[in-house]
């Protein structure tokens, strides 16, 4: 009798999971479109901490009018990796459109008149590279002409973007939550961008609809001793793991009395429009699980107020946490909120916790090697 092999689906054998829900978080006048989007996923299995890879598509829109300014017909073929694609699918599903590699650019140059590449080295080079479509591109230089084995020769194989898990393997089984805010801006020509993962998730996709997804594992772990202690410090979308974090414990809390002490800090801009996933964290405080919610809304005074200033406040309870052996958890924005925060615990570290600088900085760098400050950050 055959024993049936466990199919593995990773970044070469993606799952095809069902988008079953999604629901605006934030109110409408917020300066922001932030969903949670619900995913069956089947039999996949995930931790805590992990994240969900997914590969997007480019817009049909966006794709119909490079195939008309190349002449390249829609029902016209190309092989990828021994396999047939019509180019027109190829383009939505396989390449990445928005952004040009080096190799492209420098190929595209090459089929330039001596005048074109002078204009094409002072718009589209230097610090401006990787920040216009090939639509943008081809658009400004109608003449040059590229098949479409060559085009997919050149371009980018569209990668996959990684969202933090919003949700518990344990508490929901097959269902599979990410909170995902829609990105948009101007680029340096001055047109609107979306951001193709995000849009594809909050609008492109229908319910019903499915994505290529895997998960991909991650170091960003709850303590192995469910009775640690743990400060979770996640604003705007940053807040996605942490919904996680809280229903592993209220699931563990079903069958272990001594579950640790949760809490959590969250900010965004305005409480009235933008304060995500309210009432479930209202409803994880009444039942206990959710011991502490300290909360920043930069944007509703007239100085702004940020998790860090929360931290602060509240430096003295924080430092008796960790003095007691809570883990530290940062997640979100990796330019400037995670190194605030990691600034902000060194000085209460000192004015709080009465080490000279070299102390707190061999303090914190002992918190990251014994895994109790962790940072999930992009």
């Amino acid at each position: 009798m055959n024993e049936s092999k466990e199919v593995r689906h990773d970044r070469e054998n993606p799952y095809a999971a069902k988008l079953i829900a999604r629901k605006r978080l934030n109110k409408f006048g917020s300066n922001k479109s932030v969903f949670r989007l619900t995913f069956d996923i089947g039999e996949l299995e995930y931790i805590c901490g992990d994240t969900l890879a997914v590969y997007p598509k480019n817009e049909g829109s966006e794709v119909d009018p490079i195939l008309n300014i190349l002449q390249l017909p829609k029902d016209s073929r190309i092989e990828i990796r021994n396999n047939s694609y019509l180019i027109r699918d190829a383009l939505i599903e396989k390449f990445c459109i928005t952004h040009l590699t080096k190799r492209f650019l420098d190929a595209f140059a090459r089929k330039l008149t001596d005048q074109d590449r002078s204009v094409f080295a002072e718009i589209f080079r230097g610090e401006k590279e990787n920040q216009y479509s090939l639509l943008e591109l081809l658009t400004r230089f109608l003449a040059v002409k590229i098949n479409s084995d060559e085009l997919c020769r050149l371009l980018k194989k569209m990668p996959p973007r990684l969202y933090s898990i919003a949700s518990s393997k344990n508490a929901q089984g097959r269902y599979l939550d990410l909170i995902v805010g829609a990105v948009s801006y101007k680029n340096f020509l001055g047109n609107m961008r979306q951001g193709v993962a995000s849009t594809y998730l909050t609008s492109r996709m229908q319910i019903g609809d499915f994505a290529d997804v895997y998960v991909a594992s991650s170091a960003f772990r709850l303590p192995s001793n469910v009775s640690t202690d743990i400060i979770m410090v996640g604003p705007g979308t940053g807040l996605a793991p942490f919904m996680g974090f809280l229903h592993e414990r209220e699931y563990l809390k079903n069958f272990v009395r001594d579950v640790g002490h949760n809490w959590l800090f969250f900010g965004d801009q305005h409480r009235k429009f933008d304060f995500l996933e309210e009432d479930e964290l209202t409803r994880l405080q009444r039942v206990g699980v959710l011991n502490i919610l300290d909360l920043a809304f930069s944007r509703d005074q007239e100085y702004k107020i940020y998790v860090q200033d929360r931290m602060l406040e509240k430096g003295e309870e924080l430092w008796q946490w960790l003095c007691n052996g809570a883990y530290f958890y940062v997640c979100g924005d990796a330019g400037r909120m995670a190194i605030d925060v990691k600034n902000m615990l060194k000085n209460i570290a000192i004015r709080i916790g009465g080490l000279e600088e070299e102390e707190a900085n061999n303090w914190l760098d002992n918190l990251k090697k014994t895994g109790r400050y962790q940072e999930d950050v992009y």
